[in-house]
């Protein structure tokens, strides 16, 4: 069960073979009790800017796309209910100019070649209902108007519904491919393991003599790069300045990568 979750076998047993390969989404939290349990990757990166030591991260991943879900049933139901309004009204409108030529008129016309008198009054007695016709015509619009439902933009996402995805590291990725191209060409495994020796060396601040140890300011670094990403995860790539443990899961991360065979022991005093 452990060797399908490296993350936690290196946290409970601090050891990881040559066939527990590294792979992306790894992470070292460091040793905590037996009893307590270890938080996932997500909960980690949402957690607080604290004091204690930074989760290294190993993942070379970009974030995959995201497609937005197809419209639910109702959402497709409120939108044609939306829709139907203005061809209510168009069709309304429509009803009611076929209704004002209606055989009243005819009526009027033939009356009126009997009688100017009467026709007279029935002319403004028609241009009365026309005017009434239309300010009823306008009211009904202005009300099917009112009755259209407004359309209200979606509240932005908040942090905590967004789907989270690991930070991408491209420096660790640029180191796979300058390893995979200036040490898998040497010949023979010892000028390999010695090559990648050195070159994990120079990407976490080169050798350093014991003596200078104490002026090797890896804390600091790993301070202003949380305090950087705003996050307590720091993906391997970005450490400049790094000692033993960092150096050791850096020498795994790539040898995996790449094809050579390596094991990976936590040491005491943050040793590995």
């Amino acid at each position: 069960m452990l060797d399908n979750n490296l993350s936690l076998k290196y946290n409970q047993k601090g050891f990881l073979s040559y066939n527990n390969l590294i792979n992306d989404g790894f992470y070292d939290h460091g040793r905590i009790k037996p009893d307590a349990k270890l938080p996932s990757l997500e909960e980690l990166s949402r957690q607080e800017l604290n004091q204690s030591r930074a989760v290294i991260l190993i993942n070379t991943r970009l974030p995959e796309l995201a497609t937005p879900p197809p419209l639910p049933a109702e959402e497709k139901t409120e939108q044609s209910i939306r829709r139907s309004p203005s061809s209510q009204s168009r069709s309304a409108s429509r009803e009611q100019g076929g209704r004002a030529q209606s055989p009243v008129e005819d009526k009027q016309e033939s009356s009126s070649v009997k009688s100017p008198s009467v026709s007279r009054s029935r002319m403004k007695e028609k241009s009365s209902s026309k005017g009434k016709g239309k300010v009823k015509k306008e009211e009904e619009k202005m009300k099917e108007e009112d009755e259209v439902p407004q359309v209200k933009a979606p509240p932005d996402p908040s942090p905590e519904t967004l789907q989270w995805f690991p930070l991408c590291d491209q420096e660790l990725n640029d180191y796979i491919s300058e390893a995979s191209r200036t040490i898998l060409p040497l010949p023979h495994i010892r000028e390999q393991v010695v090559a990648l020796a050195q070159f994990v060396a120079e990407k976490m601040g080169s050798a350093i003599e014991k003596d200078r140890l104490q002026e090797f300011s890896w804390e600091l670094h790993i301070s202003e790069l949380k305090f950087e990403l705003k996050s307590n995860v720091i993906p391997i790539g970005k450490i400049k300045k790094g000692i033993f443990y960092h150096r050791a899961l850096l020498y795994k991360a790539v040898a995996d990568r790449i094809g050579i065979a390596c094991t990976l022991e936590r040491g005491d005093y943050g040793r590995a």
